[in-house]
């Protein structure tokens, strides 16, 4: 996806600013990112481990999902993006500016990850691994259809295209793994707990 990214970046408007910010975005949501994605080797453990800690799974999924997209949004809707952009990274002003929109499209991205590797973990726990294949592939052609239609048709500047695509297509993976999910959750882990406690 990334080579990709950079590819529409480059024949983008403002394609200079874009290439320039859009490492730096990206950086900063990942900090924020690398936490849900950790987590998912936790889910697995203690899903596989014993069905019973499925509740404190869950519940410790949608804390951490308000947590990393919340404290990212702090970041981005204040002026701790400008430390972020012009201290931190070491952007000039105009292209700390420029790197803002994006940054704030780009909030809700580590919850969405979360909820990924939540409904990932809930899969593979449960050995119903073909709809991860599926969403993936599906995220990476929503990211590749948004970029040529937003890049090209819509003539938004190329980080702004990008944090639309990486966010959509991250959401799009969700909905695609929901069925799947709750389905599993159902059969697994909530007739489980419902048994336990008769």
């Amino acid at each position: 996806v990334h080579p990709m990214v950079t590819f529409f970046l480059s024949r983008a408007p403002n394609p200079v600013e874009s290439l320039a910010v859009m490492p730096v975005i990206y950086g900063l949501t990942f900090v924020f990112r690398a936490v849900g994605l950790s987590y998912q080797e936790i889910a697995i453990s203690l899903l596989g481990e014993n069905p019973a800690n499925f509740p404190k799974v869950k519940n410790f999924a949608i804390a951490l999902g308000i947590a990393t997209s919340g404290c990212l949004t702090l970041i981005a809707l204040t002026p701790l993006n400008r430390i972020w952009f012009e201290v931190v990274s070491g952007l000039t002003p105009a292209l700390a500016s420029f790197a803002v929109l994006p940054l704030q499209l780009m909030a809700l991205f580590p919850a969405l990850t979360v909820l990924v590797c939540f409904q990932r973990s809930v899969l593979i726990v449960t050995r119903l691994t073909r709809p991860i294949s599926i969403a993936t592939a599906l995220e990476a052609l929503a990211i590749f259809g948004l970029l040529l239609i937003t890049v090209r048709y819509l003539t938004l500047p190329g980080a702004v295209a990008a944090s639309i695509s990486y966010v959509c297509g991250r959401f799009l993976a969700v909905v695609m793994l929901q069925r799947p999910t709750l389905v599993q959750m159902r059969k697994n882990f909530i007739t489980y707990r419902k048994t336990k406690e008769q």
